[in-house]
């Protein structure tokens, strides 16, 4: 008997990174008055933006990292840049505490109320105790955190609900054999997924064929959550 809202019940898995929230985006608001980061970055495109043509810059970058899209350095490699994008995410639960909710925000509450699945899993790309505490103050309800992919993919297996916001990883379910009927949703709007304003970056139809999965698409973030 069916005792759960989604079908694929065993764990719904979310990304945090701009599914939960974007702290990312808080942090690249701040960024532009640091002097030392400056010398790193081409602030060219940002540096007059208001709020919201910054957060229209944000879902429109080419890299999950903004960092890389920013950096004016060359023979930096983009696994340095995500250090120091977590380095930075690790100095201040401001970036946190000052990033809305998105959309997600009403599957969770869901969640709290009515266990739709039997757990929630947080991916959040590092260990920060900052993301952790952040939900745990706005929550009511269990869920573990971990800080790779493939950690999430495999406590949770193909018969759970995965809400990513980064495409790669549906990859990574592919090659871990663990993408066959699960349950995948998509934010439409990050341009880091496409390879053009209109196609993602990739050809499900091929990956269909593998190993057949359920693909839906959501809006992560609308105009009075951005």
């Amino acid at each position: 008997m069916q005792d759960t809202i989604f079908l694929n019940a065993d764990y719904i898995v979310i990304e945090y990174i701009d599914i939960i929230k974007s702290p990312y985006v808080v942090l690249l608001s701040m960024i532009r008055n640091n002097i030392r980061i400056r010398e790193l970055l081409d602030l060219t495109e940002i540096d007059n933006l208001q709020e919201a043509g910054l957060t229209e810059w944000y879902v429109n970058r080419r890299h999950q990292n903004f960092l890389i899209d920013l950096c004016k350095l060359k023979g930096i490699k983009e696994s340095d840049l995500d250090n120091l994008l977590d380095a930075q995410m690790a100095c201040s639960n401001m970036w946190f505490e000052h990033a809305n909710f998105l959309n997600i925000e009403t599957v969770l509450r869901s969640q709290s109320k009515f266990k739709m699945a039997k757990d929630v899993i947080i991916y959040y790309p590092h260990s920060n105790m900052y993301a952790k505490e952040d939900m745990e103050r706005h929550f009511n309800m269990k869920f573990k955190f971990v800080k790779t992919f493939e950690e999430a993919v495999e406590i949770a297996g193909s018969n759970s609900t995965y809400f990513l916001s980064n495409i790669k990883n549906i990859n990574k379910m592919f090659e871990m054999e663990k993408l066959k009927f699960s349950s995948i949703t998509l934010p439409v709007e990050y341009r880091y997924n496409k390879k053009n304003m209109d196609d993602f970056d990739i050809e499900f139809k091929e990956l269909f064929e593998k190993q057949p999965f359920k693909l839906t698409y959501m809006r992560a973030c609308s105009e009075n959550r951005s």
